[in-house]
């Protein structure tokens, strides 16, 4: 057994970040710590506050690699690692392999003998050995700029020597690394580093960022650390932010032209891969001017630290760090400052900004005079003391860092920058704290606080995948509509990792429910380690291995399962205890029934056929005027909102609405309309015997490539419902979901709009109808949920009830527009009656009825005849 030795191996002099080190995990003296297999042997030098770096060796066969441990609150991104898997080794590392200990995440990759870009020498008066190393720095950000990855993150410690002759670099460290197509991605940073681009900083990423820290690389690199020698880390970012960044006179003209160009402060004008190209060619390019501080001195002057200050940014700088942090405070708190700024001929808006921060109530001296500073040079980022404020400093100061958020400094700051990150961190809380009080979640309230400082969403993912997998279900209505969306927002993974555990079912409590199913429908081959495991996969995974099981209305022979599965085709969803015990039942035991399929095929043709009939009317331009269709938000008071009237009918439940009836009292045609639209319903129903009363919900607009040609108005879905309005007694009218239940009623559900696949054609329609069937499974459903779940279809106009667009809507040819309308309506086309009895015949087996004789299935095949 190896024991753990902890001195330096490889990185010896890496540079430091701006945070503070964090401890190392607690490791046996006597003993050895083994991380999924994978045995620690030497601790790597690092002074990164997100992670740690051992030597490690796999126990099963000798491999060695570079075991990387990332602290609490660093998680990377899973779809880094899917990327990285299927780059090209040249310039990124083997990955072995990836996973969680301890809750922390981790990454053991190829391990290089050569160390790192720290400890390879170049010659700064060799022209060729620069070029080779500005040669394969740049092929190797150029790599990963083009897959779309953002290292953000780039220092002389991740670069390893794969080979030193001829020259081959390495990038690893991908913790902070993000995924992105966009120019500009706002991003907070986990930690900052004297090589962080300028809008990293301050809380963008872009493609051009890790080109900054290619030059500043370059830079240290070039002048043998010179550049950096004695600098004060917080002091030296925020004087790059303001000033950008100097170089040394002493440069050779090429290196400063190549320099200047890799380290423009403005990301649009920084050279990137095919500048350096041209710059390794030979040719003649032109690069930004060096930046000039642009200190504009004032009429009067301020004291501060034994000197005098006129200019607004370099006050700012000084009274940034630590030591004059105090005596500055006071310069602002008793209103100093903004007397000087008014005395000095600053901006008017300055000195206004400066006077508006005084009187904010429920603002830290503290923050009063970070945010006078950013007022007066808003090129700082937000300082604390001398430190940055970053998502790191957050976590390590969660009191501070909560009311921060939480208080009237986001507001002030978004006034300065719009784009401000703390400033989303507060919408994000307040977004937080309405849903929970629309979804009736009680939360651990210091959970909660905790957990809205993270900015990483893997990491709030896989804390949530841990958790989920010990608390797998839930009664609770509000937080099931979080757990079974395909798609977590940031918001919803901050409350189902506050909420409080008694709102949820443990994996023993839906064990014991399945098992008690099991036995009940008579399956003896219940087992509880096989339950337990399929538990551990997502619910809509669970889902899908059900419809495997049962698809071509396949049947298993124990009744009451196969009761289960029809179920199951209708509602979409079913308990979770009661799936697992439907999935212990053999997959070879489910059998198709005969000639199912077939019959299927067929009356499926005939359906298509005559839906052609729906492609005019309601279902594809769906207009409200005169006619009796009702426009959800025609039905909006401030007693009944129209939002909790769509919320309840989405709810699928057999609770109705009373409508209020001053909704009727300023339209009196509204609730004729509503009335008459019951009765065309009854009068339709007693002729057909089909109930075409729906609620359209979200609606699709879309306007195809010809010229002329009208925008198509389609509901998306068409929700049953029922309108019950009080005889003789006006202005009293209920609204529920479904239809009236009776005996002789069928139960009814949820439709995707049959006209959708002659507006989109059978492929796109398809996908909507699989978007639709994993939306149904959950079993309750929100306006956001019913959004999302389409999004990727169609672009999504906002999250929350809105009127149905008019005639009059515009929208460019094949665009996809999402609108979270909702319309009362009557459905009645030619062929409706048709289509129903067609889909119901789909769901019976022939076997003994008048379509197996008209299909000829009962028919035998002729036996081969025997071989002369």
């Amino acid at each position: 057994m190896a024991t753990i030795r902890l001195e330096p191996i490889i990185e010896r002099q890496e540079a430091p970040s701006a945070a503070e080190p964090m401890p190392g995990p607690e490791l046996a003296p006597e003993g050895e710590t083994i991380v999924d297999g994978w045995r620690l042997q030497d601790r790597i030098a690092s002074s990164s506050a997100v992670r740690e770096r051992f030597v490690a060796t796999r126990g099963s066969d000798g491999q060695r690699g570079i075991l990387t441990l990332y602290a609490i609150g660093a998680e990377p991104d899973q779809a880094i690692y899917d990327l990285l898997l299927k780059l090209p080794r040249d310039h990124v590392p083997e990955f072995f392999a990836t996973g969680r200990w301890q809750e922390r995440a981790y990454e053991v990759a190829e391990e290089f003998k050569g160390g790192t870009l720290t400890d390879l020498a170049v010659d700064p008066t060799d022209p060729a050995a620069v070029a080779k190393l500005v040669g394969e720095l740049a092929q190797a950000v150029h790599a990963l700029t083009e897959a779309g990855l953002r290292h953000r993150d780039l220092r002389p410690s991740v670069i390893f020597v794969r080979s030193r002759d001829p020259l081959d670099l390495v990038i690893s460290g991908f913790g902070s690394a993000r995924l992105s197509e966009f120019d500009l991605d706002i991003v907070s940073p986990l930690e900052t580093t004297r090589y962080m681009a300028p809008e990293a900083i301050a809380g963008g990423v872009a493609p051009a960022s890790d080109w900054w820290s290619m030059g500043m690389i370059l830079l240290e690199k070039i002048t043998q650390g010179a550049c950096f020698a004695g600098i004060n880390e917080q002091a030296f970012l925020i004087h790059v932010l303001t000033n950008g960044v100097h170089l040394p006179e002493s440069l050779d003209e090429r290196i400063n032209t190549l320099l200047r160009g890799l380290l423009a402060r403005d990301r649009r004008q920084r050279w990137q891969w095919k500048e350096v190209q041209a710059w390794l060619r030979g040719e003649t390019i032109s690069a930004p001017a060096a930046d000039r501080a642009g200190d504009t001195e004032g009429h009067a002057s301020i004291s501060l630290g034994g000197k005098q200050y006129r200019s607004a940014n370099t006050f700012a700088l000084a009274a940034a760090e630590a030591t004059n942090w105090d005596q500055a405070k006071t310069l602002v708190l008793r209103g100093a400052v903004a007397s000087w700024a008014a005395e000095a001929g600053f901006e008017a808006a300055i000195a206004a900004g400066l006077r508006q921060i005084l009187r904010t109530e429920d603002l830290q001296e503290d923050l009063k005079l970070s945010i006078s500073l950013k007022t007066l040079n808003p090129s700082m980022p937000l300082i604390v003391r001398g430190n940055i404020v970053t998502p790191g400093w957050l976590l390590d100061h969660p009191g501070d860092g909560y009311s921060l958020i939480t208080g009237p400094a986001p507001d002030l700051l978004r006034k300065i920058d719009p784009d401000d990150w703390l400033w989303r961190l507060k919408v994000r809380s307040d977004t937080v704290r309405k849903r929970l009080d629309q979804l009736e979640i009680a939360v651990d309230e210091d959970a909660l606080r905790v957990h809205l400082l993270s900015t990483s969403m893997a990491r709030l993912a896989a804390l949530w995948e841990e958790r989920r997998k010990l608390f797998p279900d839930t009664d609770h209505a509000g937080v099931a509509a979080l757990t079974e969306r395909r798609i977590s927002a940031e918001e919803d993974l901050l409350i189902l990792l506050s909420a409080t555990s008694n709102q949820f079912r443990s994996v023993a409590e839906v064990i014991e429910e399945a098992e008690k199913e099991a036995s009940a429908a008579g399956l003896s081959n219940f087992s509880a380690e096989e339950t337990t495991t399929l538990l551990g996969r997502p619910r809509r995974e669970i889902y899908q291995a059900i419809d495997e099981r049962i698809q071509n209305f396949a049947r298993c022979g124990i009744k009451e399962v196969d009761e289960w599965a029809d179920q199951f085709r209708l509602d979409r969803r079913m308990p979770l205890g009661r799936a697992l015990a439907l999935l212990c039942v053999p997959p070879e035991t489910w059998k198709p029934l005969p000639k199912q399929g077939y019959v299927s095929t067929i009356l499926d043709f005939f359906a298509k056929r005559i839906s052609g009939g729906v492609l005019r009317g309601p279902l594809t331009r769906m207009l409200i005027g005169k006619s009796a269709r009702i426009d959800l938000t025609e039905l909006d008071t401030s007693r009944v909102p129209a939002g909790e009237i769509l919320d309840q009918l989405l709810g699928r439940t057999n609770r109705i609405v009373n409508l209020d009836p001053a909704a009727f009292a300023d339209d009196d045609s509204l609730e004729r309309r509503l009335r008459s639209l019951h009765s065309h319903a009854l009068l339709y129903k007693r002729d057909t015997g089909i109930d075409g009363l729906y609620l359209g919900f979200p609606f699709l607009i879309m306007r195809d490539h010809r010229p002329n040609a009208r925008p198509r108005i389609a509901p998306v879905l068409l929700w049953p419902v029922r309108v019950s309005p009080e005889v003789g007694n006006r202005g009293h009218v209920t609204l529920g979901y479904g239809r009236d239940r009776n005996p002789d009623t069928e139960i009814e559900h949820v439709l995707v709009n049959p006209a959708l696949e002659g507006m989109v054609g059978i492929p796109e329609a398809r996908r909507w109808q699989e978007a639709a069937n994993e939306l149904l499974t959950h079993a309750s459903l929100s306006v956001q949920a019913v959004m999302d779940a389409f999004s990727r279809l169609a672009q999504p106009v906002g999250n929350e009830l809105t009127a149905l667009p008019g005639k009059d809507v515009e929208v460019a040819a094949q665009e996809r527009q999402l609108v979270p309308a909702a319309v009362l309506f009557h459905l009645a086309f030619m062929g409706q009656a048709v289509m129903k009895d067609l889909e119901t015949l789909r769901g019976l087996p022939p076997t003994a009825t008048a379509l197996e004789a008209a299909l000829r299935l009962n028919e035998q095949q002729p036996e081969p005849s025997a071989s002369p």
